[in-house]
Order: C-alpha cells, then structure tokens, then sequence
C-alpha cells in the first residue's frame, strides 16, 4: 500500500502543476485580451470552467476579491454596491451574492421602465432659496415630487434634481408682455424646455379643462337677458389695444338701444344688474346676451379665463385675443371681431342677432352635441396636473423614451430598450437581426421562427461557428452592451464580417464620429420613428451595405453598445438630435468599472 501510494504521488503532482498552468495561462489570456493595458473591465466578466467543478471541485475558484475603480464622475451600481466616482471598493466576485453572469456594472439600482415605482422621484425644484420646505410627493405615474414656491410666476424657472433640465419658464401669463416667454426652437438642444399657455411648450399650461368649465351649459334666456353685451376687466393698460376698441363699439352703440356695460374698474360706465355682483362672474355674465371676452394681448394660444368663463355662463362671446382662437374653441361658438370691418360693422351684426333668436341660437346650436373629438383631444390632458406632466416629460428626456406631445405623456419605443430577443440559436433577433459572414458562410437567424428568448440583465454568449469569436450579450439599464472576443490567442487572423440590420426598409446608417481624433465610433441606424446609436469602444472598419445592412469587420476584441430612442418629430431639427439619454449612457460607456 505505501509503495503504491509512493509511486502515485509524482502524477497526483503532475496532474496539481498541469492544473496551476492551465489557470495561469487562462488568466493572461484574459486579461490580454480584454483590454491592452492590463486591466480588466468588469463587463467582460470571467466565465465559469464548468471541467472544474467535474473533476477537480476542490479547486473551483468559487469567489475572489477584487478592487474596483470607477474611472466616471457618478456613481455606478454593481451587485447591489455603489461604486462612488473616481474610487475604488473591494467586491467579492463569483459569489451567491454577485454572480458573474449579472457582475456587470449598473447606472441606475434598477431599470427605469414605464411603469416602474423603484427609481427615485423626479425633482421638480423652482428657485426659491428663501423655500425651507421638504419637497412633497406628486400623485402621478411616475414617481414625482415638488419643491415649490407657491404660485409659480414668470420668475420662477424650475430645474429638475440630478439633471441639467430647466424649465426656463413655468408662468400662466402670456409672450406679449413677457419676452422671456418667449419660444426658443433650439433651448432644447441646451436642455432648456418650457411650460407656458403656449402649445409650442414641452408642457402646455392651459386655463381650461373640463374639470373646471362645463361650457356646454344651456344659453342664456334670450327673452329675460339684456339686448346688450357686458365687459369686464380691472387693468385699463393692456397690451392688445382692447380700451380703445370697447371705446369705438360703444361709440358706435351709443345711439342705439342696444347695451354695452362695462362693469369692473377699466372705462366702468354701469353697475351689474340687480341681484348679481362682480364676486360671481358667471351669473353676471349670464344676464347678458353677449360678453366682450377681451384678452389684455393678442398672443397665440394665450386664451384665458375671459372666454372660458363666458362660454360657461351660456352667453355668446365676442372674442378678440388669440389670433389662433379657432384652434381651441368647438365650431361657431364665439363672434371674432377680426371677422368684422369695422366697430360699426360689429354693431350692426349684434343688434341683428339681438331682435332674431333663431339666428341668435345658431352660435348655440354646439351645446346640444358632444364636444368635438378634436376639442377633447386637444384638452384631454388638462385632466393631469401640470407638475406631473413636467415630471413625466423629464423622466421620459431622462430615460431616453419618446413624449407623446400631443396626450402629454411618456411614450414607449416602437423597438425594444435594453431586452435583446435572441432565437433558439442564440443569435439576436431584436431589436437588430445580426448576421455573422465567415468565409463566405452567412450564419443568421431564421425570420421566419417565432420563438424568440427575451432576457434582462444576464450575459448570454454564442461562439461563431468556424471561428475562434465568441460574442456576449448582456442587457441593463435600457441599452444592451455587446463583446465580441477571441476564445484563444491564436496568430491567424479570420475573416470575419458583422451585420446588423435593423427590421425596416426605411433604415439609414449615419456615422456621427464626434471628430477626426477620436479613439471610438458612433453610428446612427434609424428609420422614420426609431434610430438604434451604435458606439464602439475605438474606430472600425465599417461599410454601409444595401438592405438596410451595417456592417463591420472584425479582426480584434470589440465592445458595443446599443441604445435605442425614440425620433423626435417635436423639436425643431430634432430628428437630428441626440437624447440627453443617449449622451448619458455613451459617455458611461467610454468610462468601464476595471478591476486593477
């Protein structure tokens, strides 16, 4: 027994040194070549040895600890562990709590989807140093909060918390007195948006909605209410003129029976009717056939509460404010001075609509029906509050989703964000099909299969049949991040070609290197609604071929990432535009966790 034991031992001996080189020389494989400079990025991860754990489980490396440095200027995510900027933290990997199939590194804990409540809330925060409160939560579907400063004037811009958003103006008033509510097409491309009463804003503010006027309310009684139209308004400075046009129309009244009163402090020539007073109104307006709703400037979508609240009182309004009023109002609903020649004109046409209900009730006729579709689209998203809306729009610039101008809210991607489908096969399938060609060998896969793998934050590999490639998927945050590496260090060199086509015959391919000098590569992939941003982490050789194909060659390790956004159809140039997201996660991308 002791003899034989003797004699075995050398070969245990041979079998533990053969094992020992083996693992070296996988671990200067590795580190060759993933990156040059001797440090390995985290996002290559190390593969299991599956032989290992067969024959020799005693010597599994298991877990390992291993310093991570975070070369970025935030702080990253990595099993669960905040890697705080320009520092490094010890992580144990390989373990129950970090395995190396997830052991990629994270921008946010979790991805921000739609519908998710585990992201922190959007921050809306006006400039108010003088404002000690706490932000307080915004009932909302995105997670919202406010710091707010009571009623936001035009001196309160508000910015969003942990970005560089703005709301360079967030006020009810109107451009025609306040220039710096003004409209600047290209204030986006600095992250500057607005939320005023134009509809040219991000996030409209509109002094309507359904909630509060119900202007389908039954017309005045044309036999009780007065043959004349009332008027009121405090501030006699206005910028739109409408002193001296009420000036001229009751000039021009004056020697007739028909009424124009003027009830409030600006130009007041009569008291409100008997058993109503200023403090409602409605009534007051309720007892007159018509109203002059005129707005103190005449500035596009500036349509306030002067028509609104005349519309819901019943009595016909006589408008002058908006020039674009016929946008924002149901069909013969209001009289428009600026239909009528002349204040005399205008006059006329009120005292023979005065002496004849039935062409009176004409502009009436609205109230019988359902309000326009188009009406109630329009104004459907008055039912949100604005500091939601503001929230929803920055969390959808903030994520990279597209915004739904029109319903205000955060619109989901016609391709998939960050969940990669792969088929049975394990080549990908969606987002991008890739198509492999190695000596003339098309390996792709089938269009035609409908079964598709769709997985989130794990790394999935596929090696290239014929070849030494090995090419890793793995999804998070929203994007998905692609290695292609060899398996072993060999002195041949393959010809191998990458193609990736985008699933529409209306693709383009762009390439956006930032400039000549340049260390890595962008392309825009992108057809009338989506662009996939391609970036490589240094320059390739890249051909744009016919059917919608990119293509690149392959000849050395290569890391990619691909993020999906929405085209913006909003913005003026904005389809040539890239996200705030996109910026974000490209510059991410170009600063990998190492472990040194």
């Amino acid at each position: 027994m002791p003899k034989t034991f003797l004699l075995s031992l050398p070969k245990v001996l041979l079998i533990f040194l053969i094992v020992q080189l083996a693992t070296l020389h996988w671990l200067h494989y590795h580190v060759l070549e993933t990156d040059t400079t001797n440090i390995i990025v985290v996002e290559a991860g190390r593969q299991k040895d599956k032989p290992w754990k067969s024959f020799f489980s005693n010597f599994e490396i298991r877990e390992r600890n291993v310093d991570v440095f975070n070369p970025w200027n935030r702080e990253k995510f990595m099993c669960g562990t905040i890697i705080a900027p320009n520092s490094t933290t010890t992580l144990v990997l390989g373990g129950a709590d970090c395995p190396e199939e997830t052991s990629f590194s994270r921008v946010f804990r979790t991805d921000p989807t739609i519908n998710t409540k585990d992201v922190p809330p959007i921050v809306i925060h006006f400039l108010d140093k003088a404002n000690k409160n706490q932000p307080h939560d915004v009932q909302c579907d995105v997670p919202c909060a406010v710091w707010p400063t009571g009623n936001p004037t035009v001196r309160d811009p508000a910015k969003i918390d942990g970005t560089p958003f703005q709301f360079a103006a967030y006020s009810m008033e109107g451009s025609g007195i306040y220039k710096a509510l003004e409209i600047d097409p290209k204030a986006y491309q600095k992250y500057k948006y607005y939320a005023t009463t134009s509809f040219q804003s991000e996030v409209p503010l509109s002094y309507y909605s359904p909630s509060m006027y119900n202007i389908r309310h039954p017309p005045v009684n044309f036999e009780t209410a007065i043959k004349g139209a009332s008027f009121i308004a405090r501030n006699c400075n206005s910028f739109s003129g409408r002193e001296a046009l009420l000036r001229d129309l009751i000039k021009q009244a004056s020697s007739t029976d028909f009424r124009i009163e003027s009830l409030s402090a600006c130009m007041r020539n009569a008291l409100p009717p008997n058993g109503v007073n200023l403090n409602n109104k409605t009534e007051v307006m309720r007892s007159y056939l018509f109203h002059f709703s005129f707005e103190n400037q005449k500035t596009p979508d500036y349509v306030t509460e002067k028509l609104w609240g005349a519309l819901e009182s019943g009595t016909l309004p006589v408008y002058f404010g908006a020039p674009n009023i016929r946008e924002h109002v149901p069909p013969r609903s209001i009289i428009m001075v600026e239909d009528f020649t002349s204040t005399k004109e205008l006059v006329s046409y009120l005292i023979q609509l005065s002496t004849d209900e039935r062409l009176y009730n004409k502009y009436h006729e609205w109230r019988k029906q359902p309000l326009p579709q188009s009406f109630r689209d329009k104004y459907d998203f008055t039912e949100v509050h604005s500091y939601c809306r503001v929230c929803r729009f920055s969390f959808a610039m903030k994520y990279g989703y597209g915004w739904d101008h029109h319903r205000q809210q955060v619109k989901p991607s016609a391709l998939l964000r960050g969940e990669t489908c792969l088929d049975e096969k394990g080549w990908m399938a969606s987002p991008m099909r890739e198509i492999w060609i190695h000596d003339n060998k098309r390996i792709t896969s089938d269009e035609q299969k409908s079964e598709r793998n769709c997985a989130l934050n794990k790394k999935r590999s596929a090696s290239i049949p014929g070849t030494n490639w090995k090419r890793t998927i793995w999804d998070h945050d929203l994007v998905t991040d692609i290695e292609i590496n060899r398996k072993r260090v060999t002195g041949n060199t393959e010809n191998l070609l990458w193609q990736l086509q985008l699933l529409s015959n209306t693709t383009t391919v762009n390439h956006r290197q930032p400039n000549q000098k340049s260390e890595y590569d962008i392309f825009w992939i992108q057809d009338h609604t989506s662009r996939v941003i391609v970036v490589f982490n240094e320059t390739v050789d890249w051909t744009d071929k016919p059917q919608s194909l990119f293509q690149v060659r392959i000849h050395k390790s290569l890391r990619a990432r691909f993020i999906v956004e929405e085209i913006d159809r909003f913005h003026q140039n904005g389809a040539e535009t890239q996200s705030y997201f996109a910026s974000f996660m490209i510059d991410e991308f170009l600063h990998p966790l190492v472990v040194s």
